[in-house]
């Protein structure tokens, strides 16, 4: 988003974090922002992959689609196509993938 929008790193974007605090615990959601304001080095997006591995609300994060003939092996085999598909696509010349 910051790139798309030429945020640089350093500035907040107003509501950043309003989807995190509708799928976190309020307890998490206080330790997140403690925890960014004190570690404001820190790579956000691994932070906030910790914190929602331990305090996710689980109703609000897990949701099972069911796909007719869609077996494990399939979806390892599309996944792996995928992503060669994306390190194809960022070798391109004048291509910039932006990933998460």
């Amino acid at each position: 988003m910051r790139e798309i929008a030429g945020i640089s790193a350093n500035e907040p974007i107003e509501g950043g974090y309003d989807l995190l605090a509708e799928i976190m615990s309020v307890e998490g959601m206080t330790r997140f922002k403690g925890y960014i304001e004190s570690h404001p080095n820190m790579q956000t997006q691994q932070v906030i992959t910790t914190f929602l591995y331990k305090f996710a609300i689980d109703d609000m994060v897990e949701e099972e689609v069911g796909l007719d003939g869609w077996t494990d092996p399939l979806i390892e085999q599309l996944t792996e196509q995928h992503e060669e598909d994306l390190f194809t696509t960022s070798r391109i010349p004048g291509v910039e993938l932006l990933e998460p």
